[in-house]
């Protein structure tokens, strides 16, 4: 049992690691297009789950979702 629960700990860990690394790929790829703020809101005042979102619908509204791909692609590349 104890096991378990060492177990799903270790993966919450793992998975609020991987968020707060995508927050701050999000956060770069903002500031490479020059956006510092997102709908009346400063992206430095933005918890991870915000930004990562808001960079999302930010690629959405201006067809980067390939650009963002591309660039989390090679971000990935660099950490293996």
């Amino acid at each position: 049992m104890d096991s378990g629960r060492v177990h799903n700990r270790k993966v919450h860990q793992e998975l609020a690691e991987m968020r707060k690394e995508h927050a701050y790929w999000s956060r770069e790829f903002l500031k490479i297009h020059k956006i510092h703020r997102y709908r009346m809101k400063k992206i430095q005042d933005m918890d991870d789950d915000e930004v990562i979102g808001k960079c999302h619908c930010y690629c959405e509204e201006n067809c980067l979702i390939e650009e963002w791909n591309r660039f989390r692609d090679k971000k990935e590349q660099c950490i293996l």
